[in-house]
């Protein structure tokens, strides 16, 4: 138990939450700043720039990184979404042909944690 209050520490999760967010979510006003930061990298990369996507995917939250915030999130469902949404817009609509070319990859690998991921949260949803 003292492990899960650690790593929810770690996201900005506290016991004195304020309700922002969707669906009557409680998170901190840090996750909602990231939150809102995510959504806007995504809005740049949705239009397609090349510049906005390289700078995401090398500067800004890789995927290795988004897949370790998708993780550890726990059921705070308005930012998980949130990370898809910059995962979707930033790598897989990418202009890039080679991003995950190759399967042995780090960056192709946490993908598929990232879908596997996905996978038990619909479980967890449909259950």
């Amino acid at each position: 138990m003292k492990e899960k209050e650690d790593e929810s520490l770690k996201l900005g999760f506290t016991d004195d939450r304020e309700e922002l967010g969707e669906g009557g979510s409680n998170m901190s006003i840090d996750v909602f700043n990231v939150t809102v930061c995510l959504n806007l990298l995504s809005m740049c990369c949705e239009g397609k720039s090349e510049l906005a996507e390289m700078r995401c995917q090398g500067d800004i939250v890789d995927i290795h990184t988004a897949k370790e915030l998708y993780e550890n999130s726990g059921c705070l469902w308005p930012f998980k979404c949130c990370i898809l949404k910059y995962i979707s817009h930033c790598y897989l609509d990418s202009s890039s042909k080679t991003l995950f070319s190759d399967p042995d990859d780090p960056k192709s690998k946490s993908l598929r944690d990232i879908i596997k991921l996905v996978g038990l949260d619909m479980e967890i949803i449909l259950n």
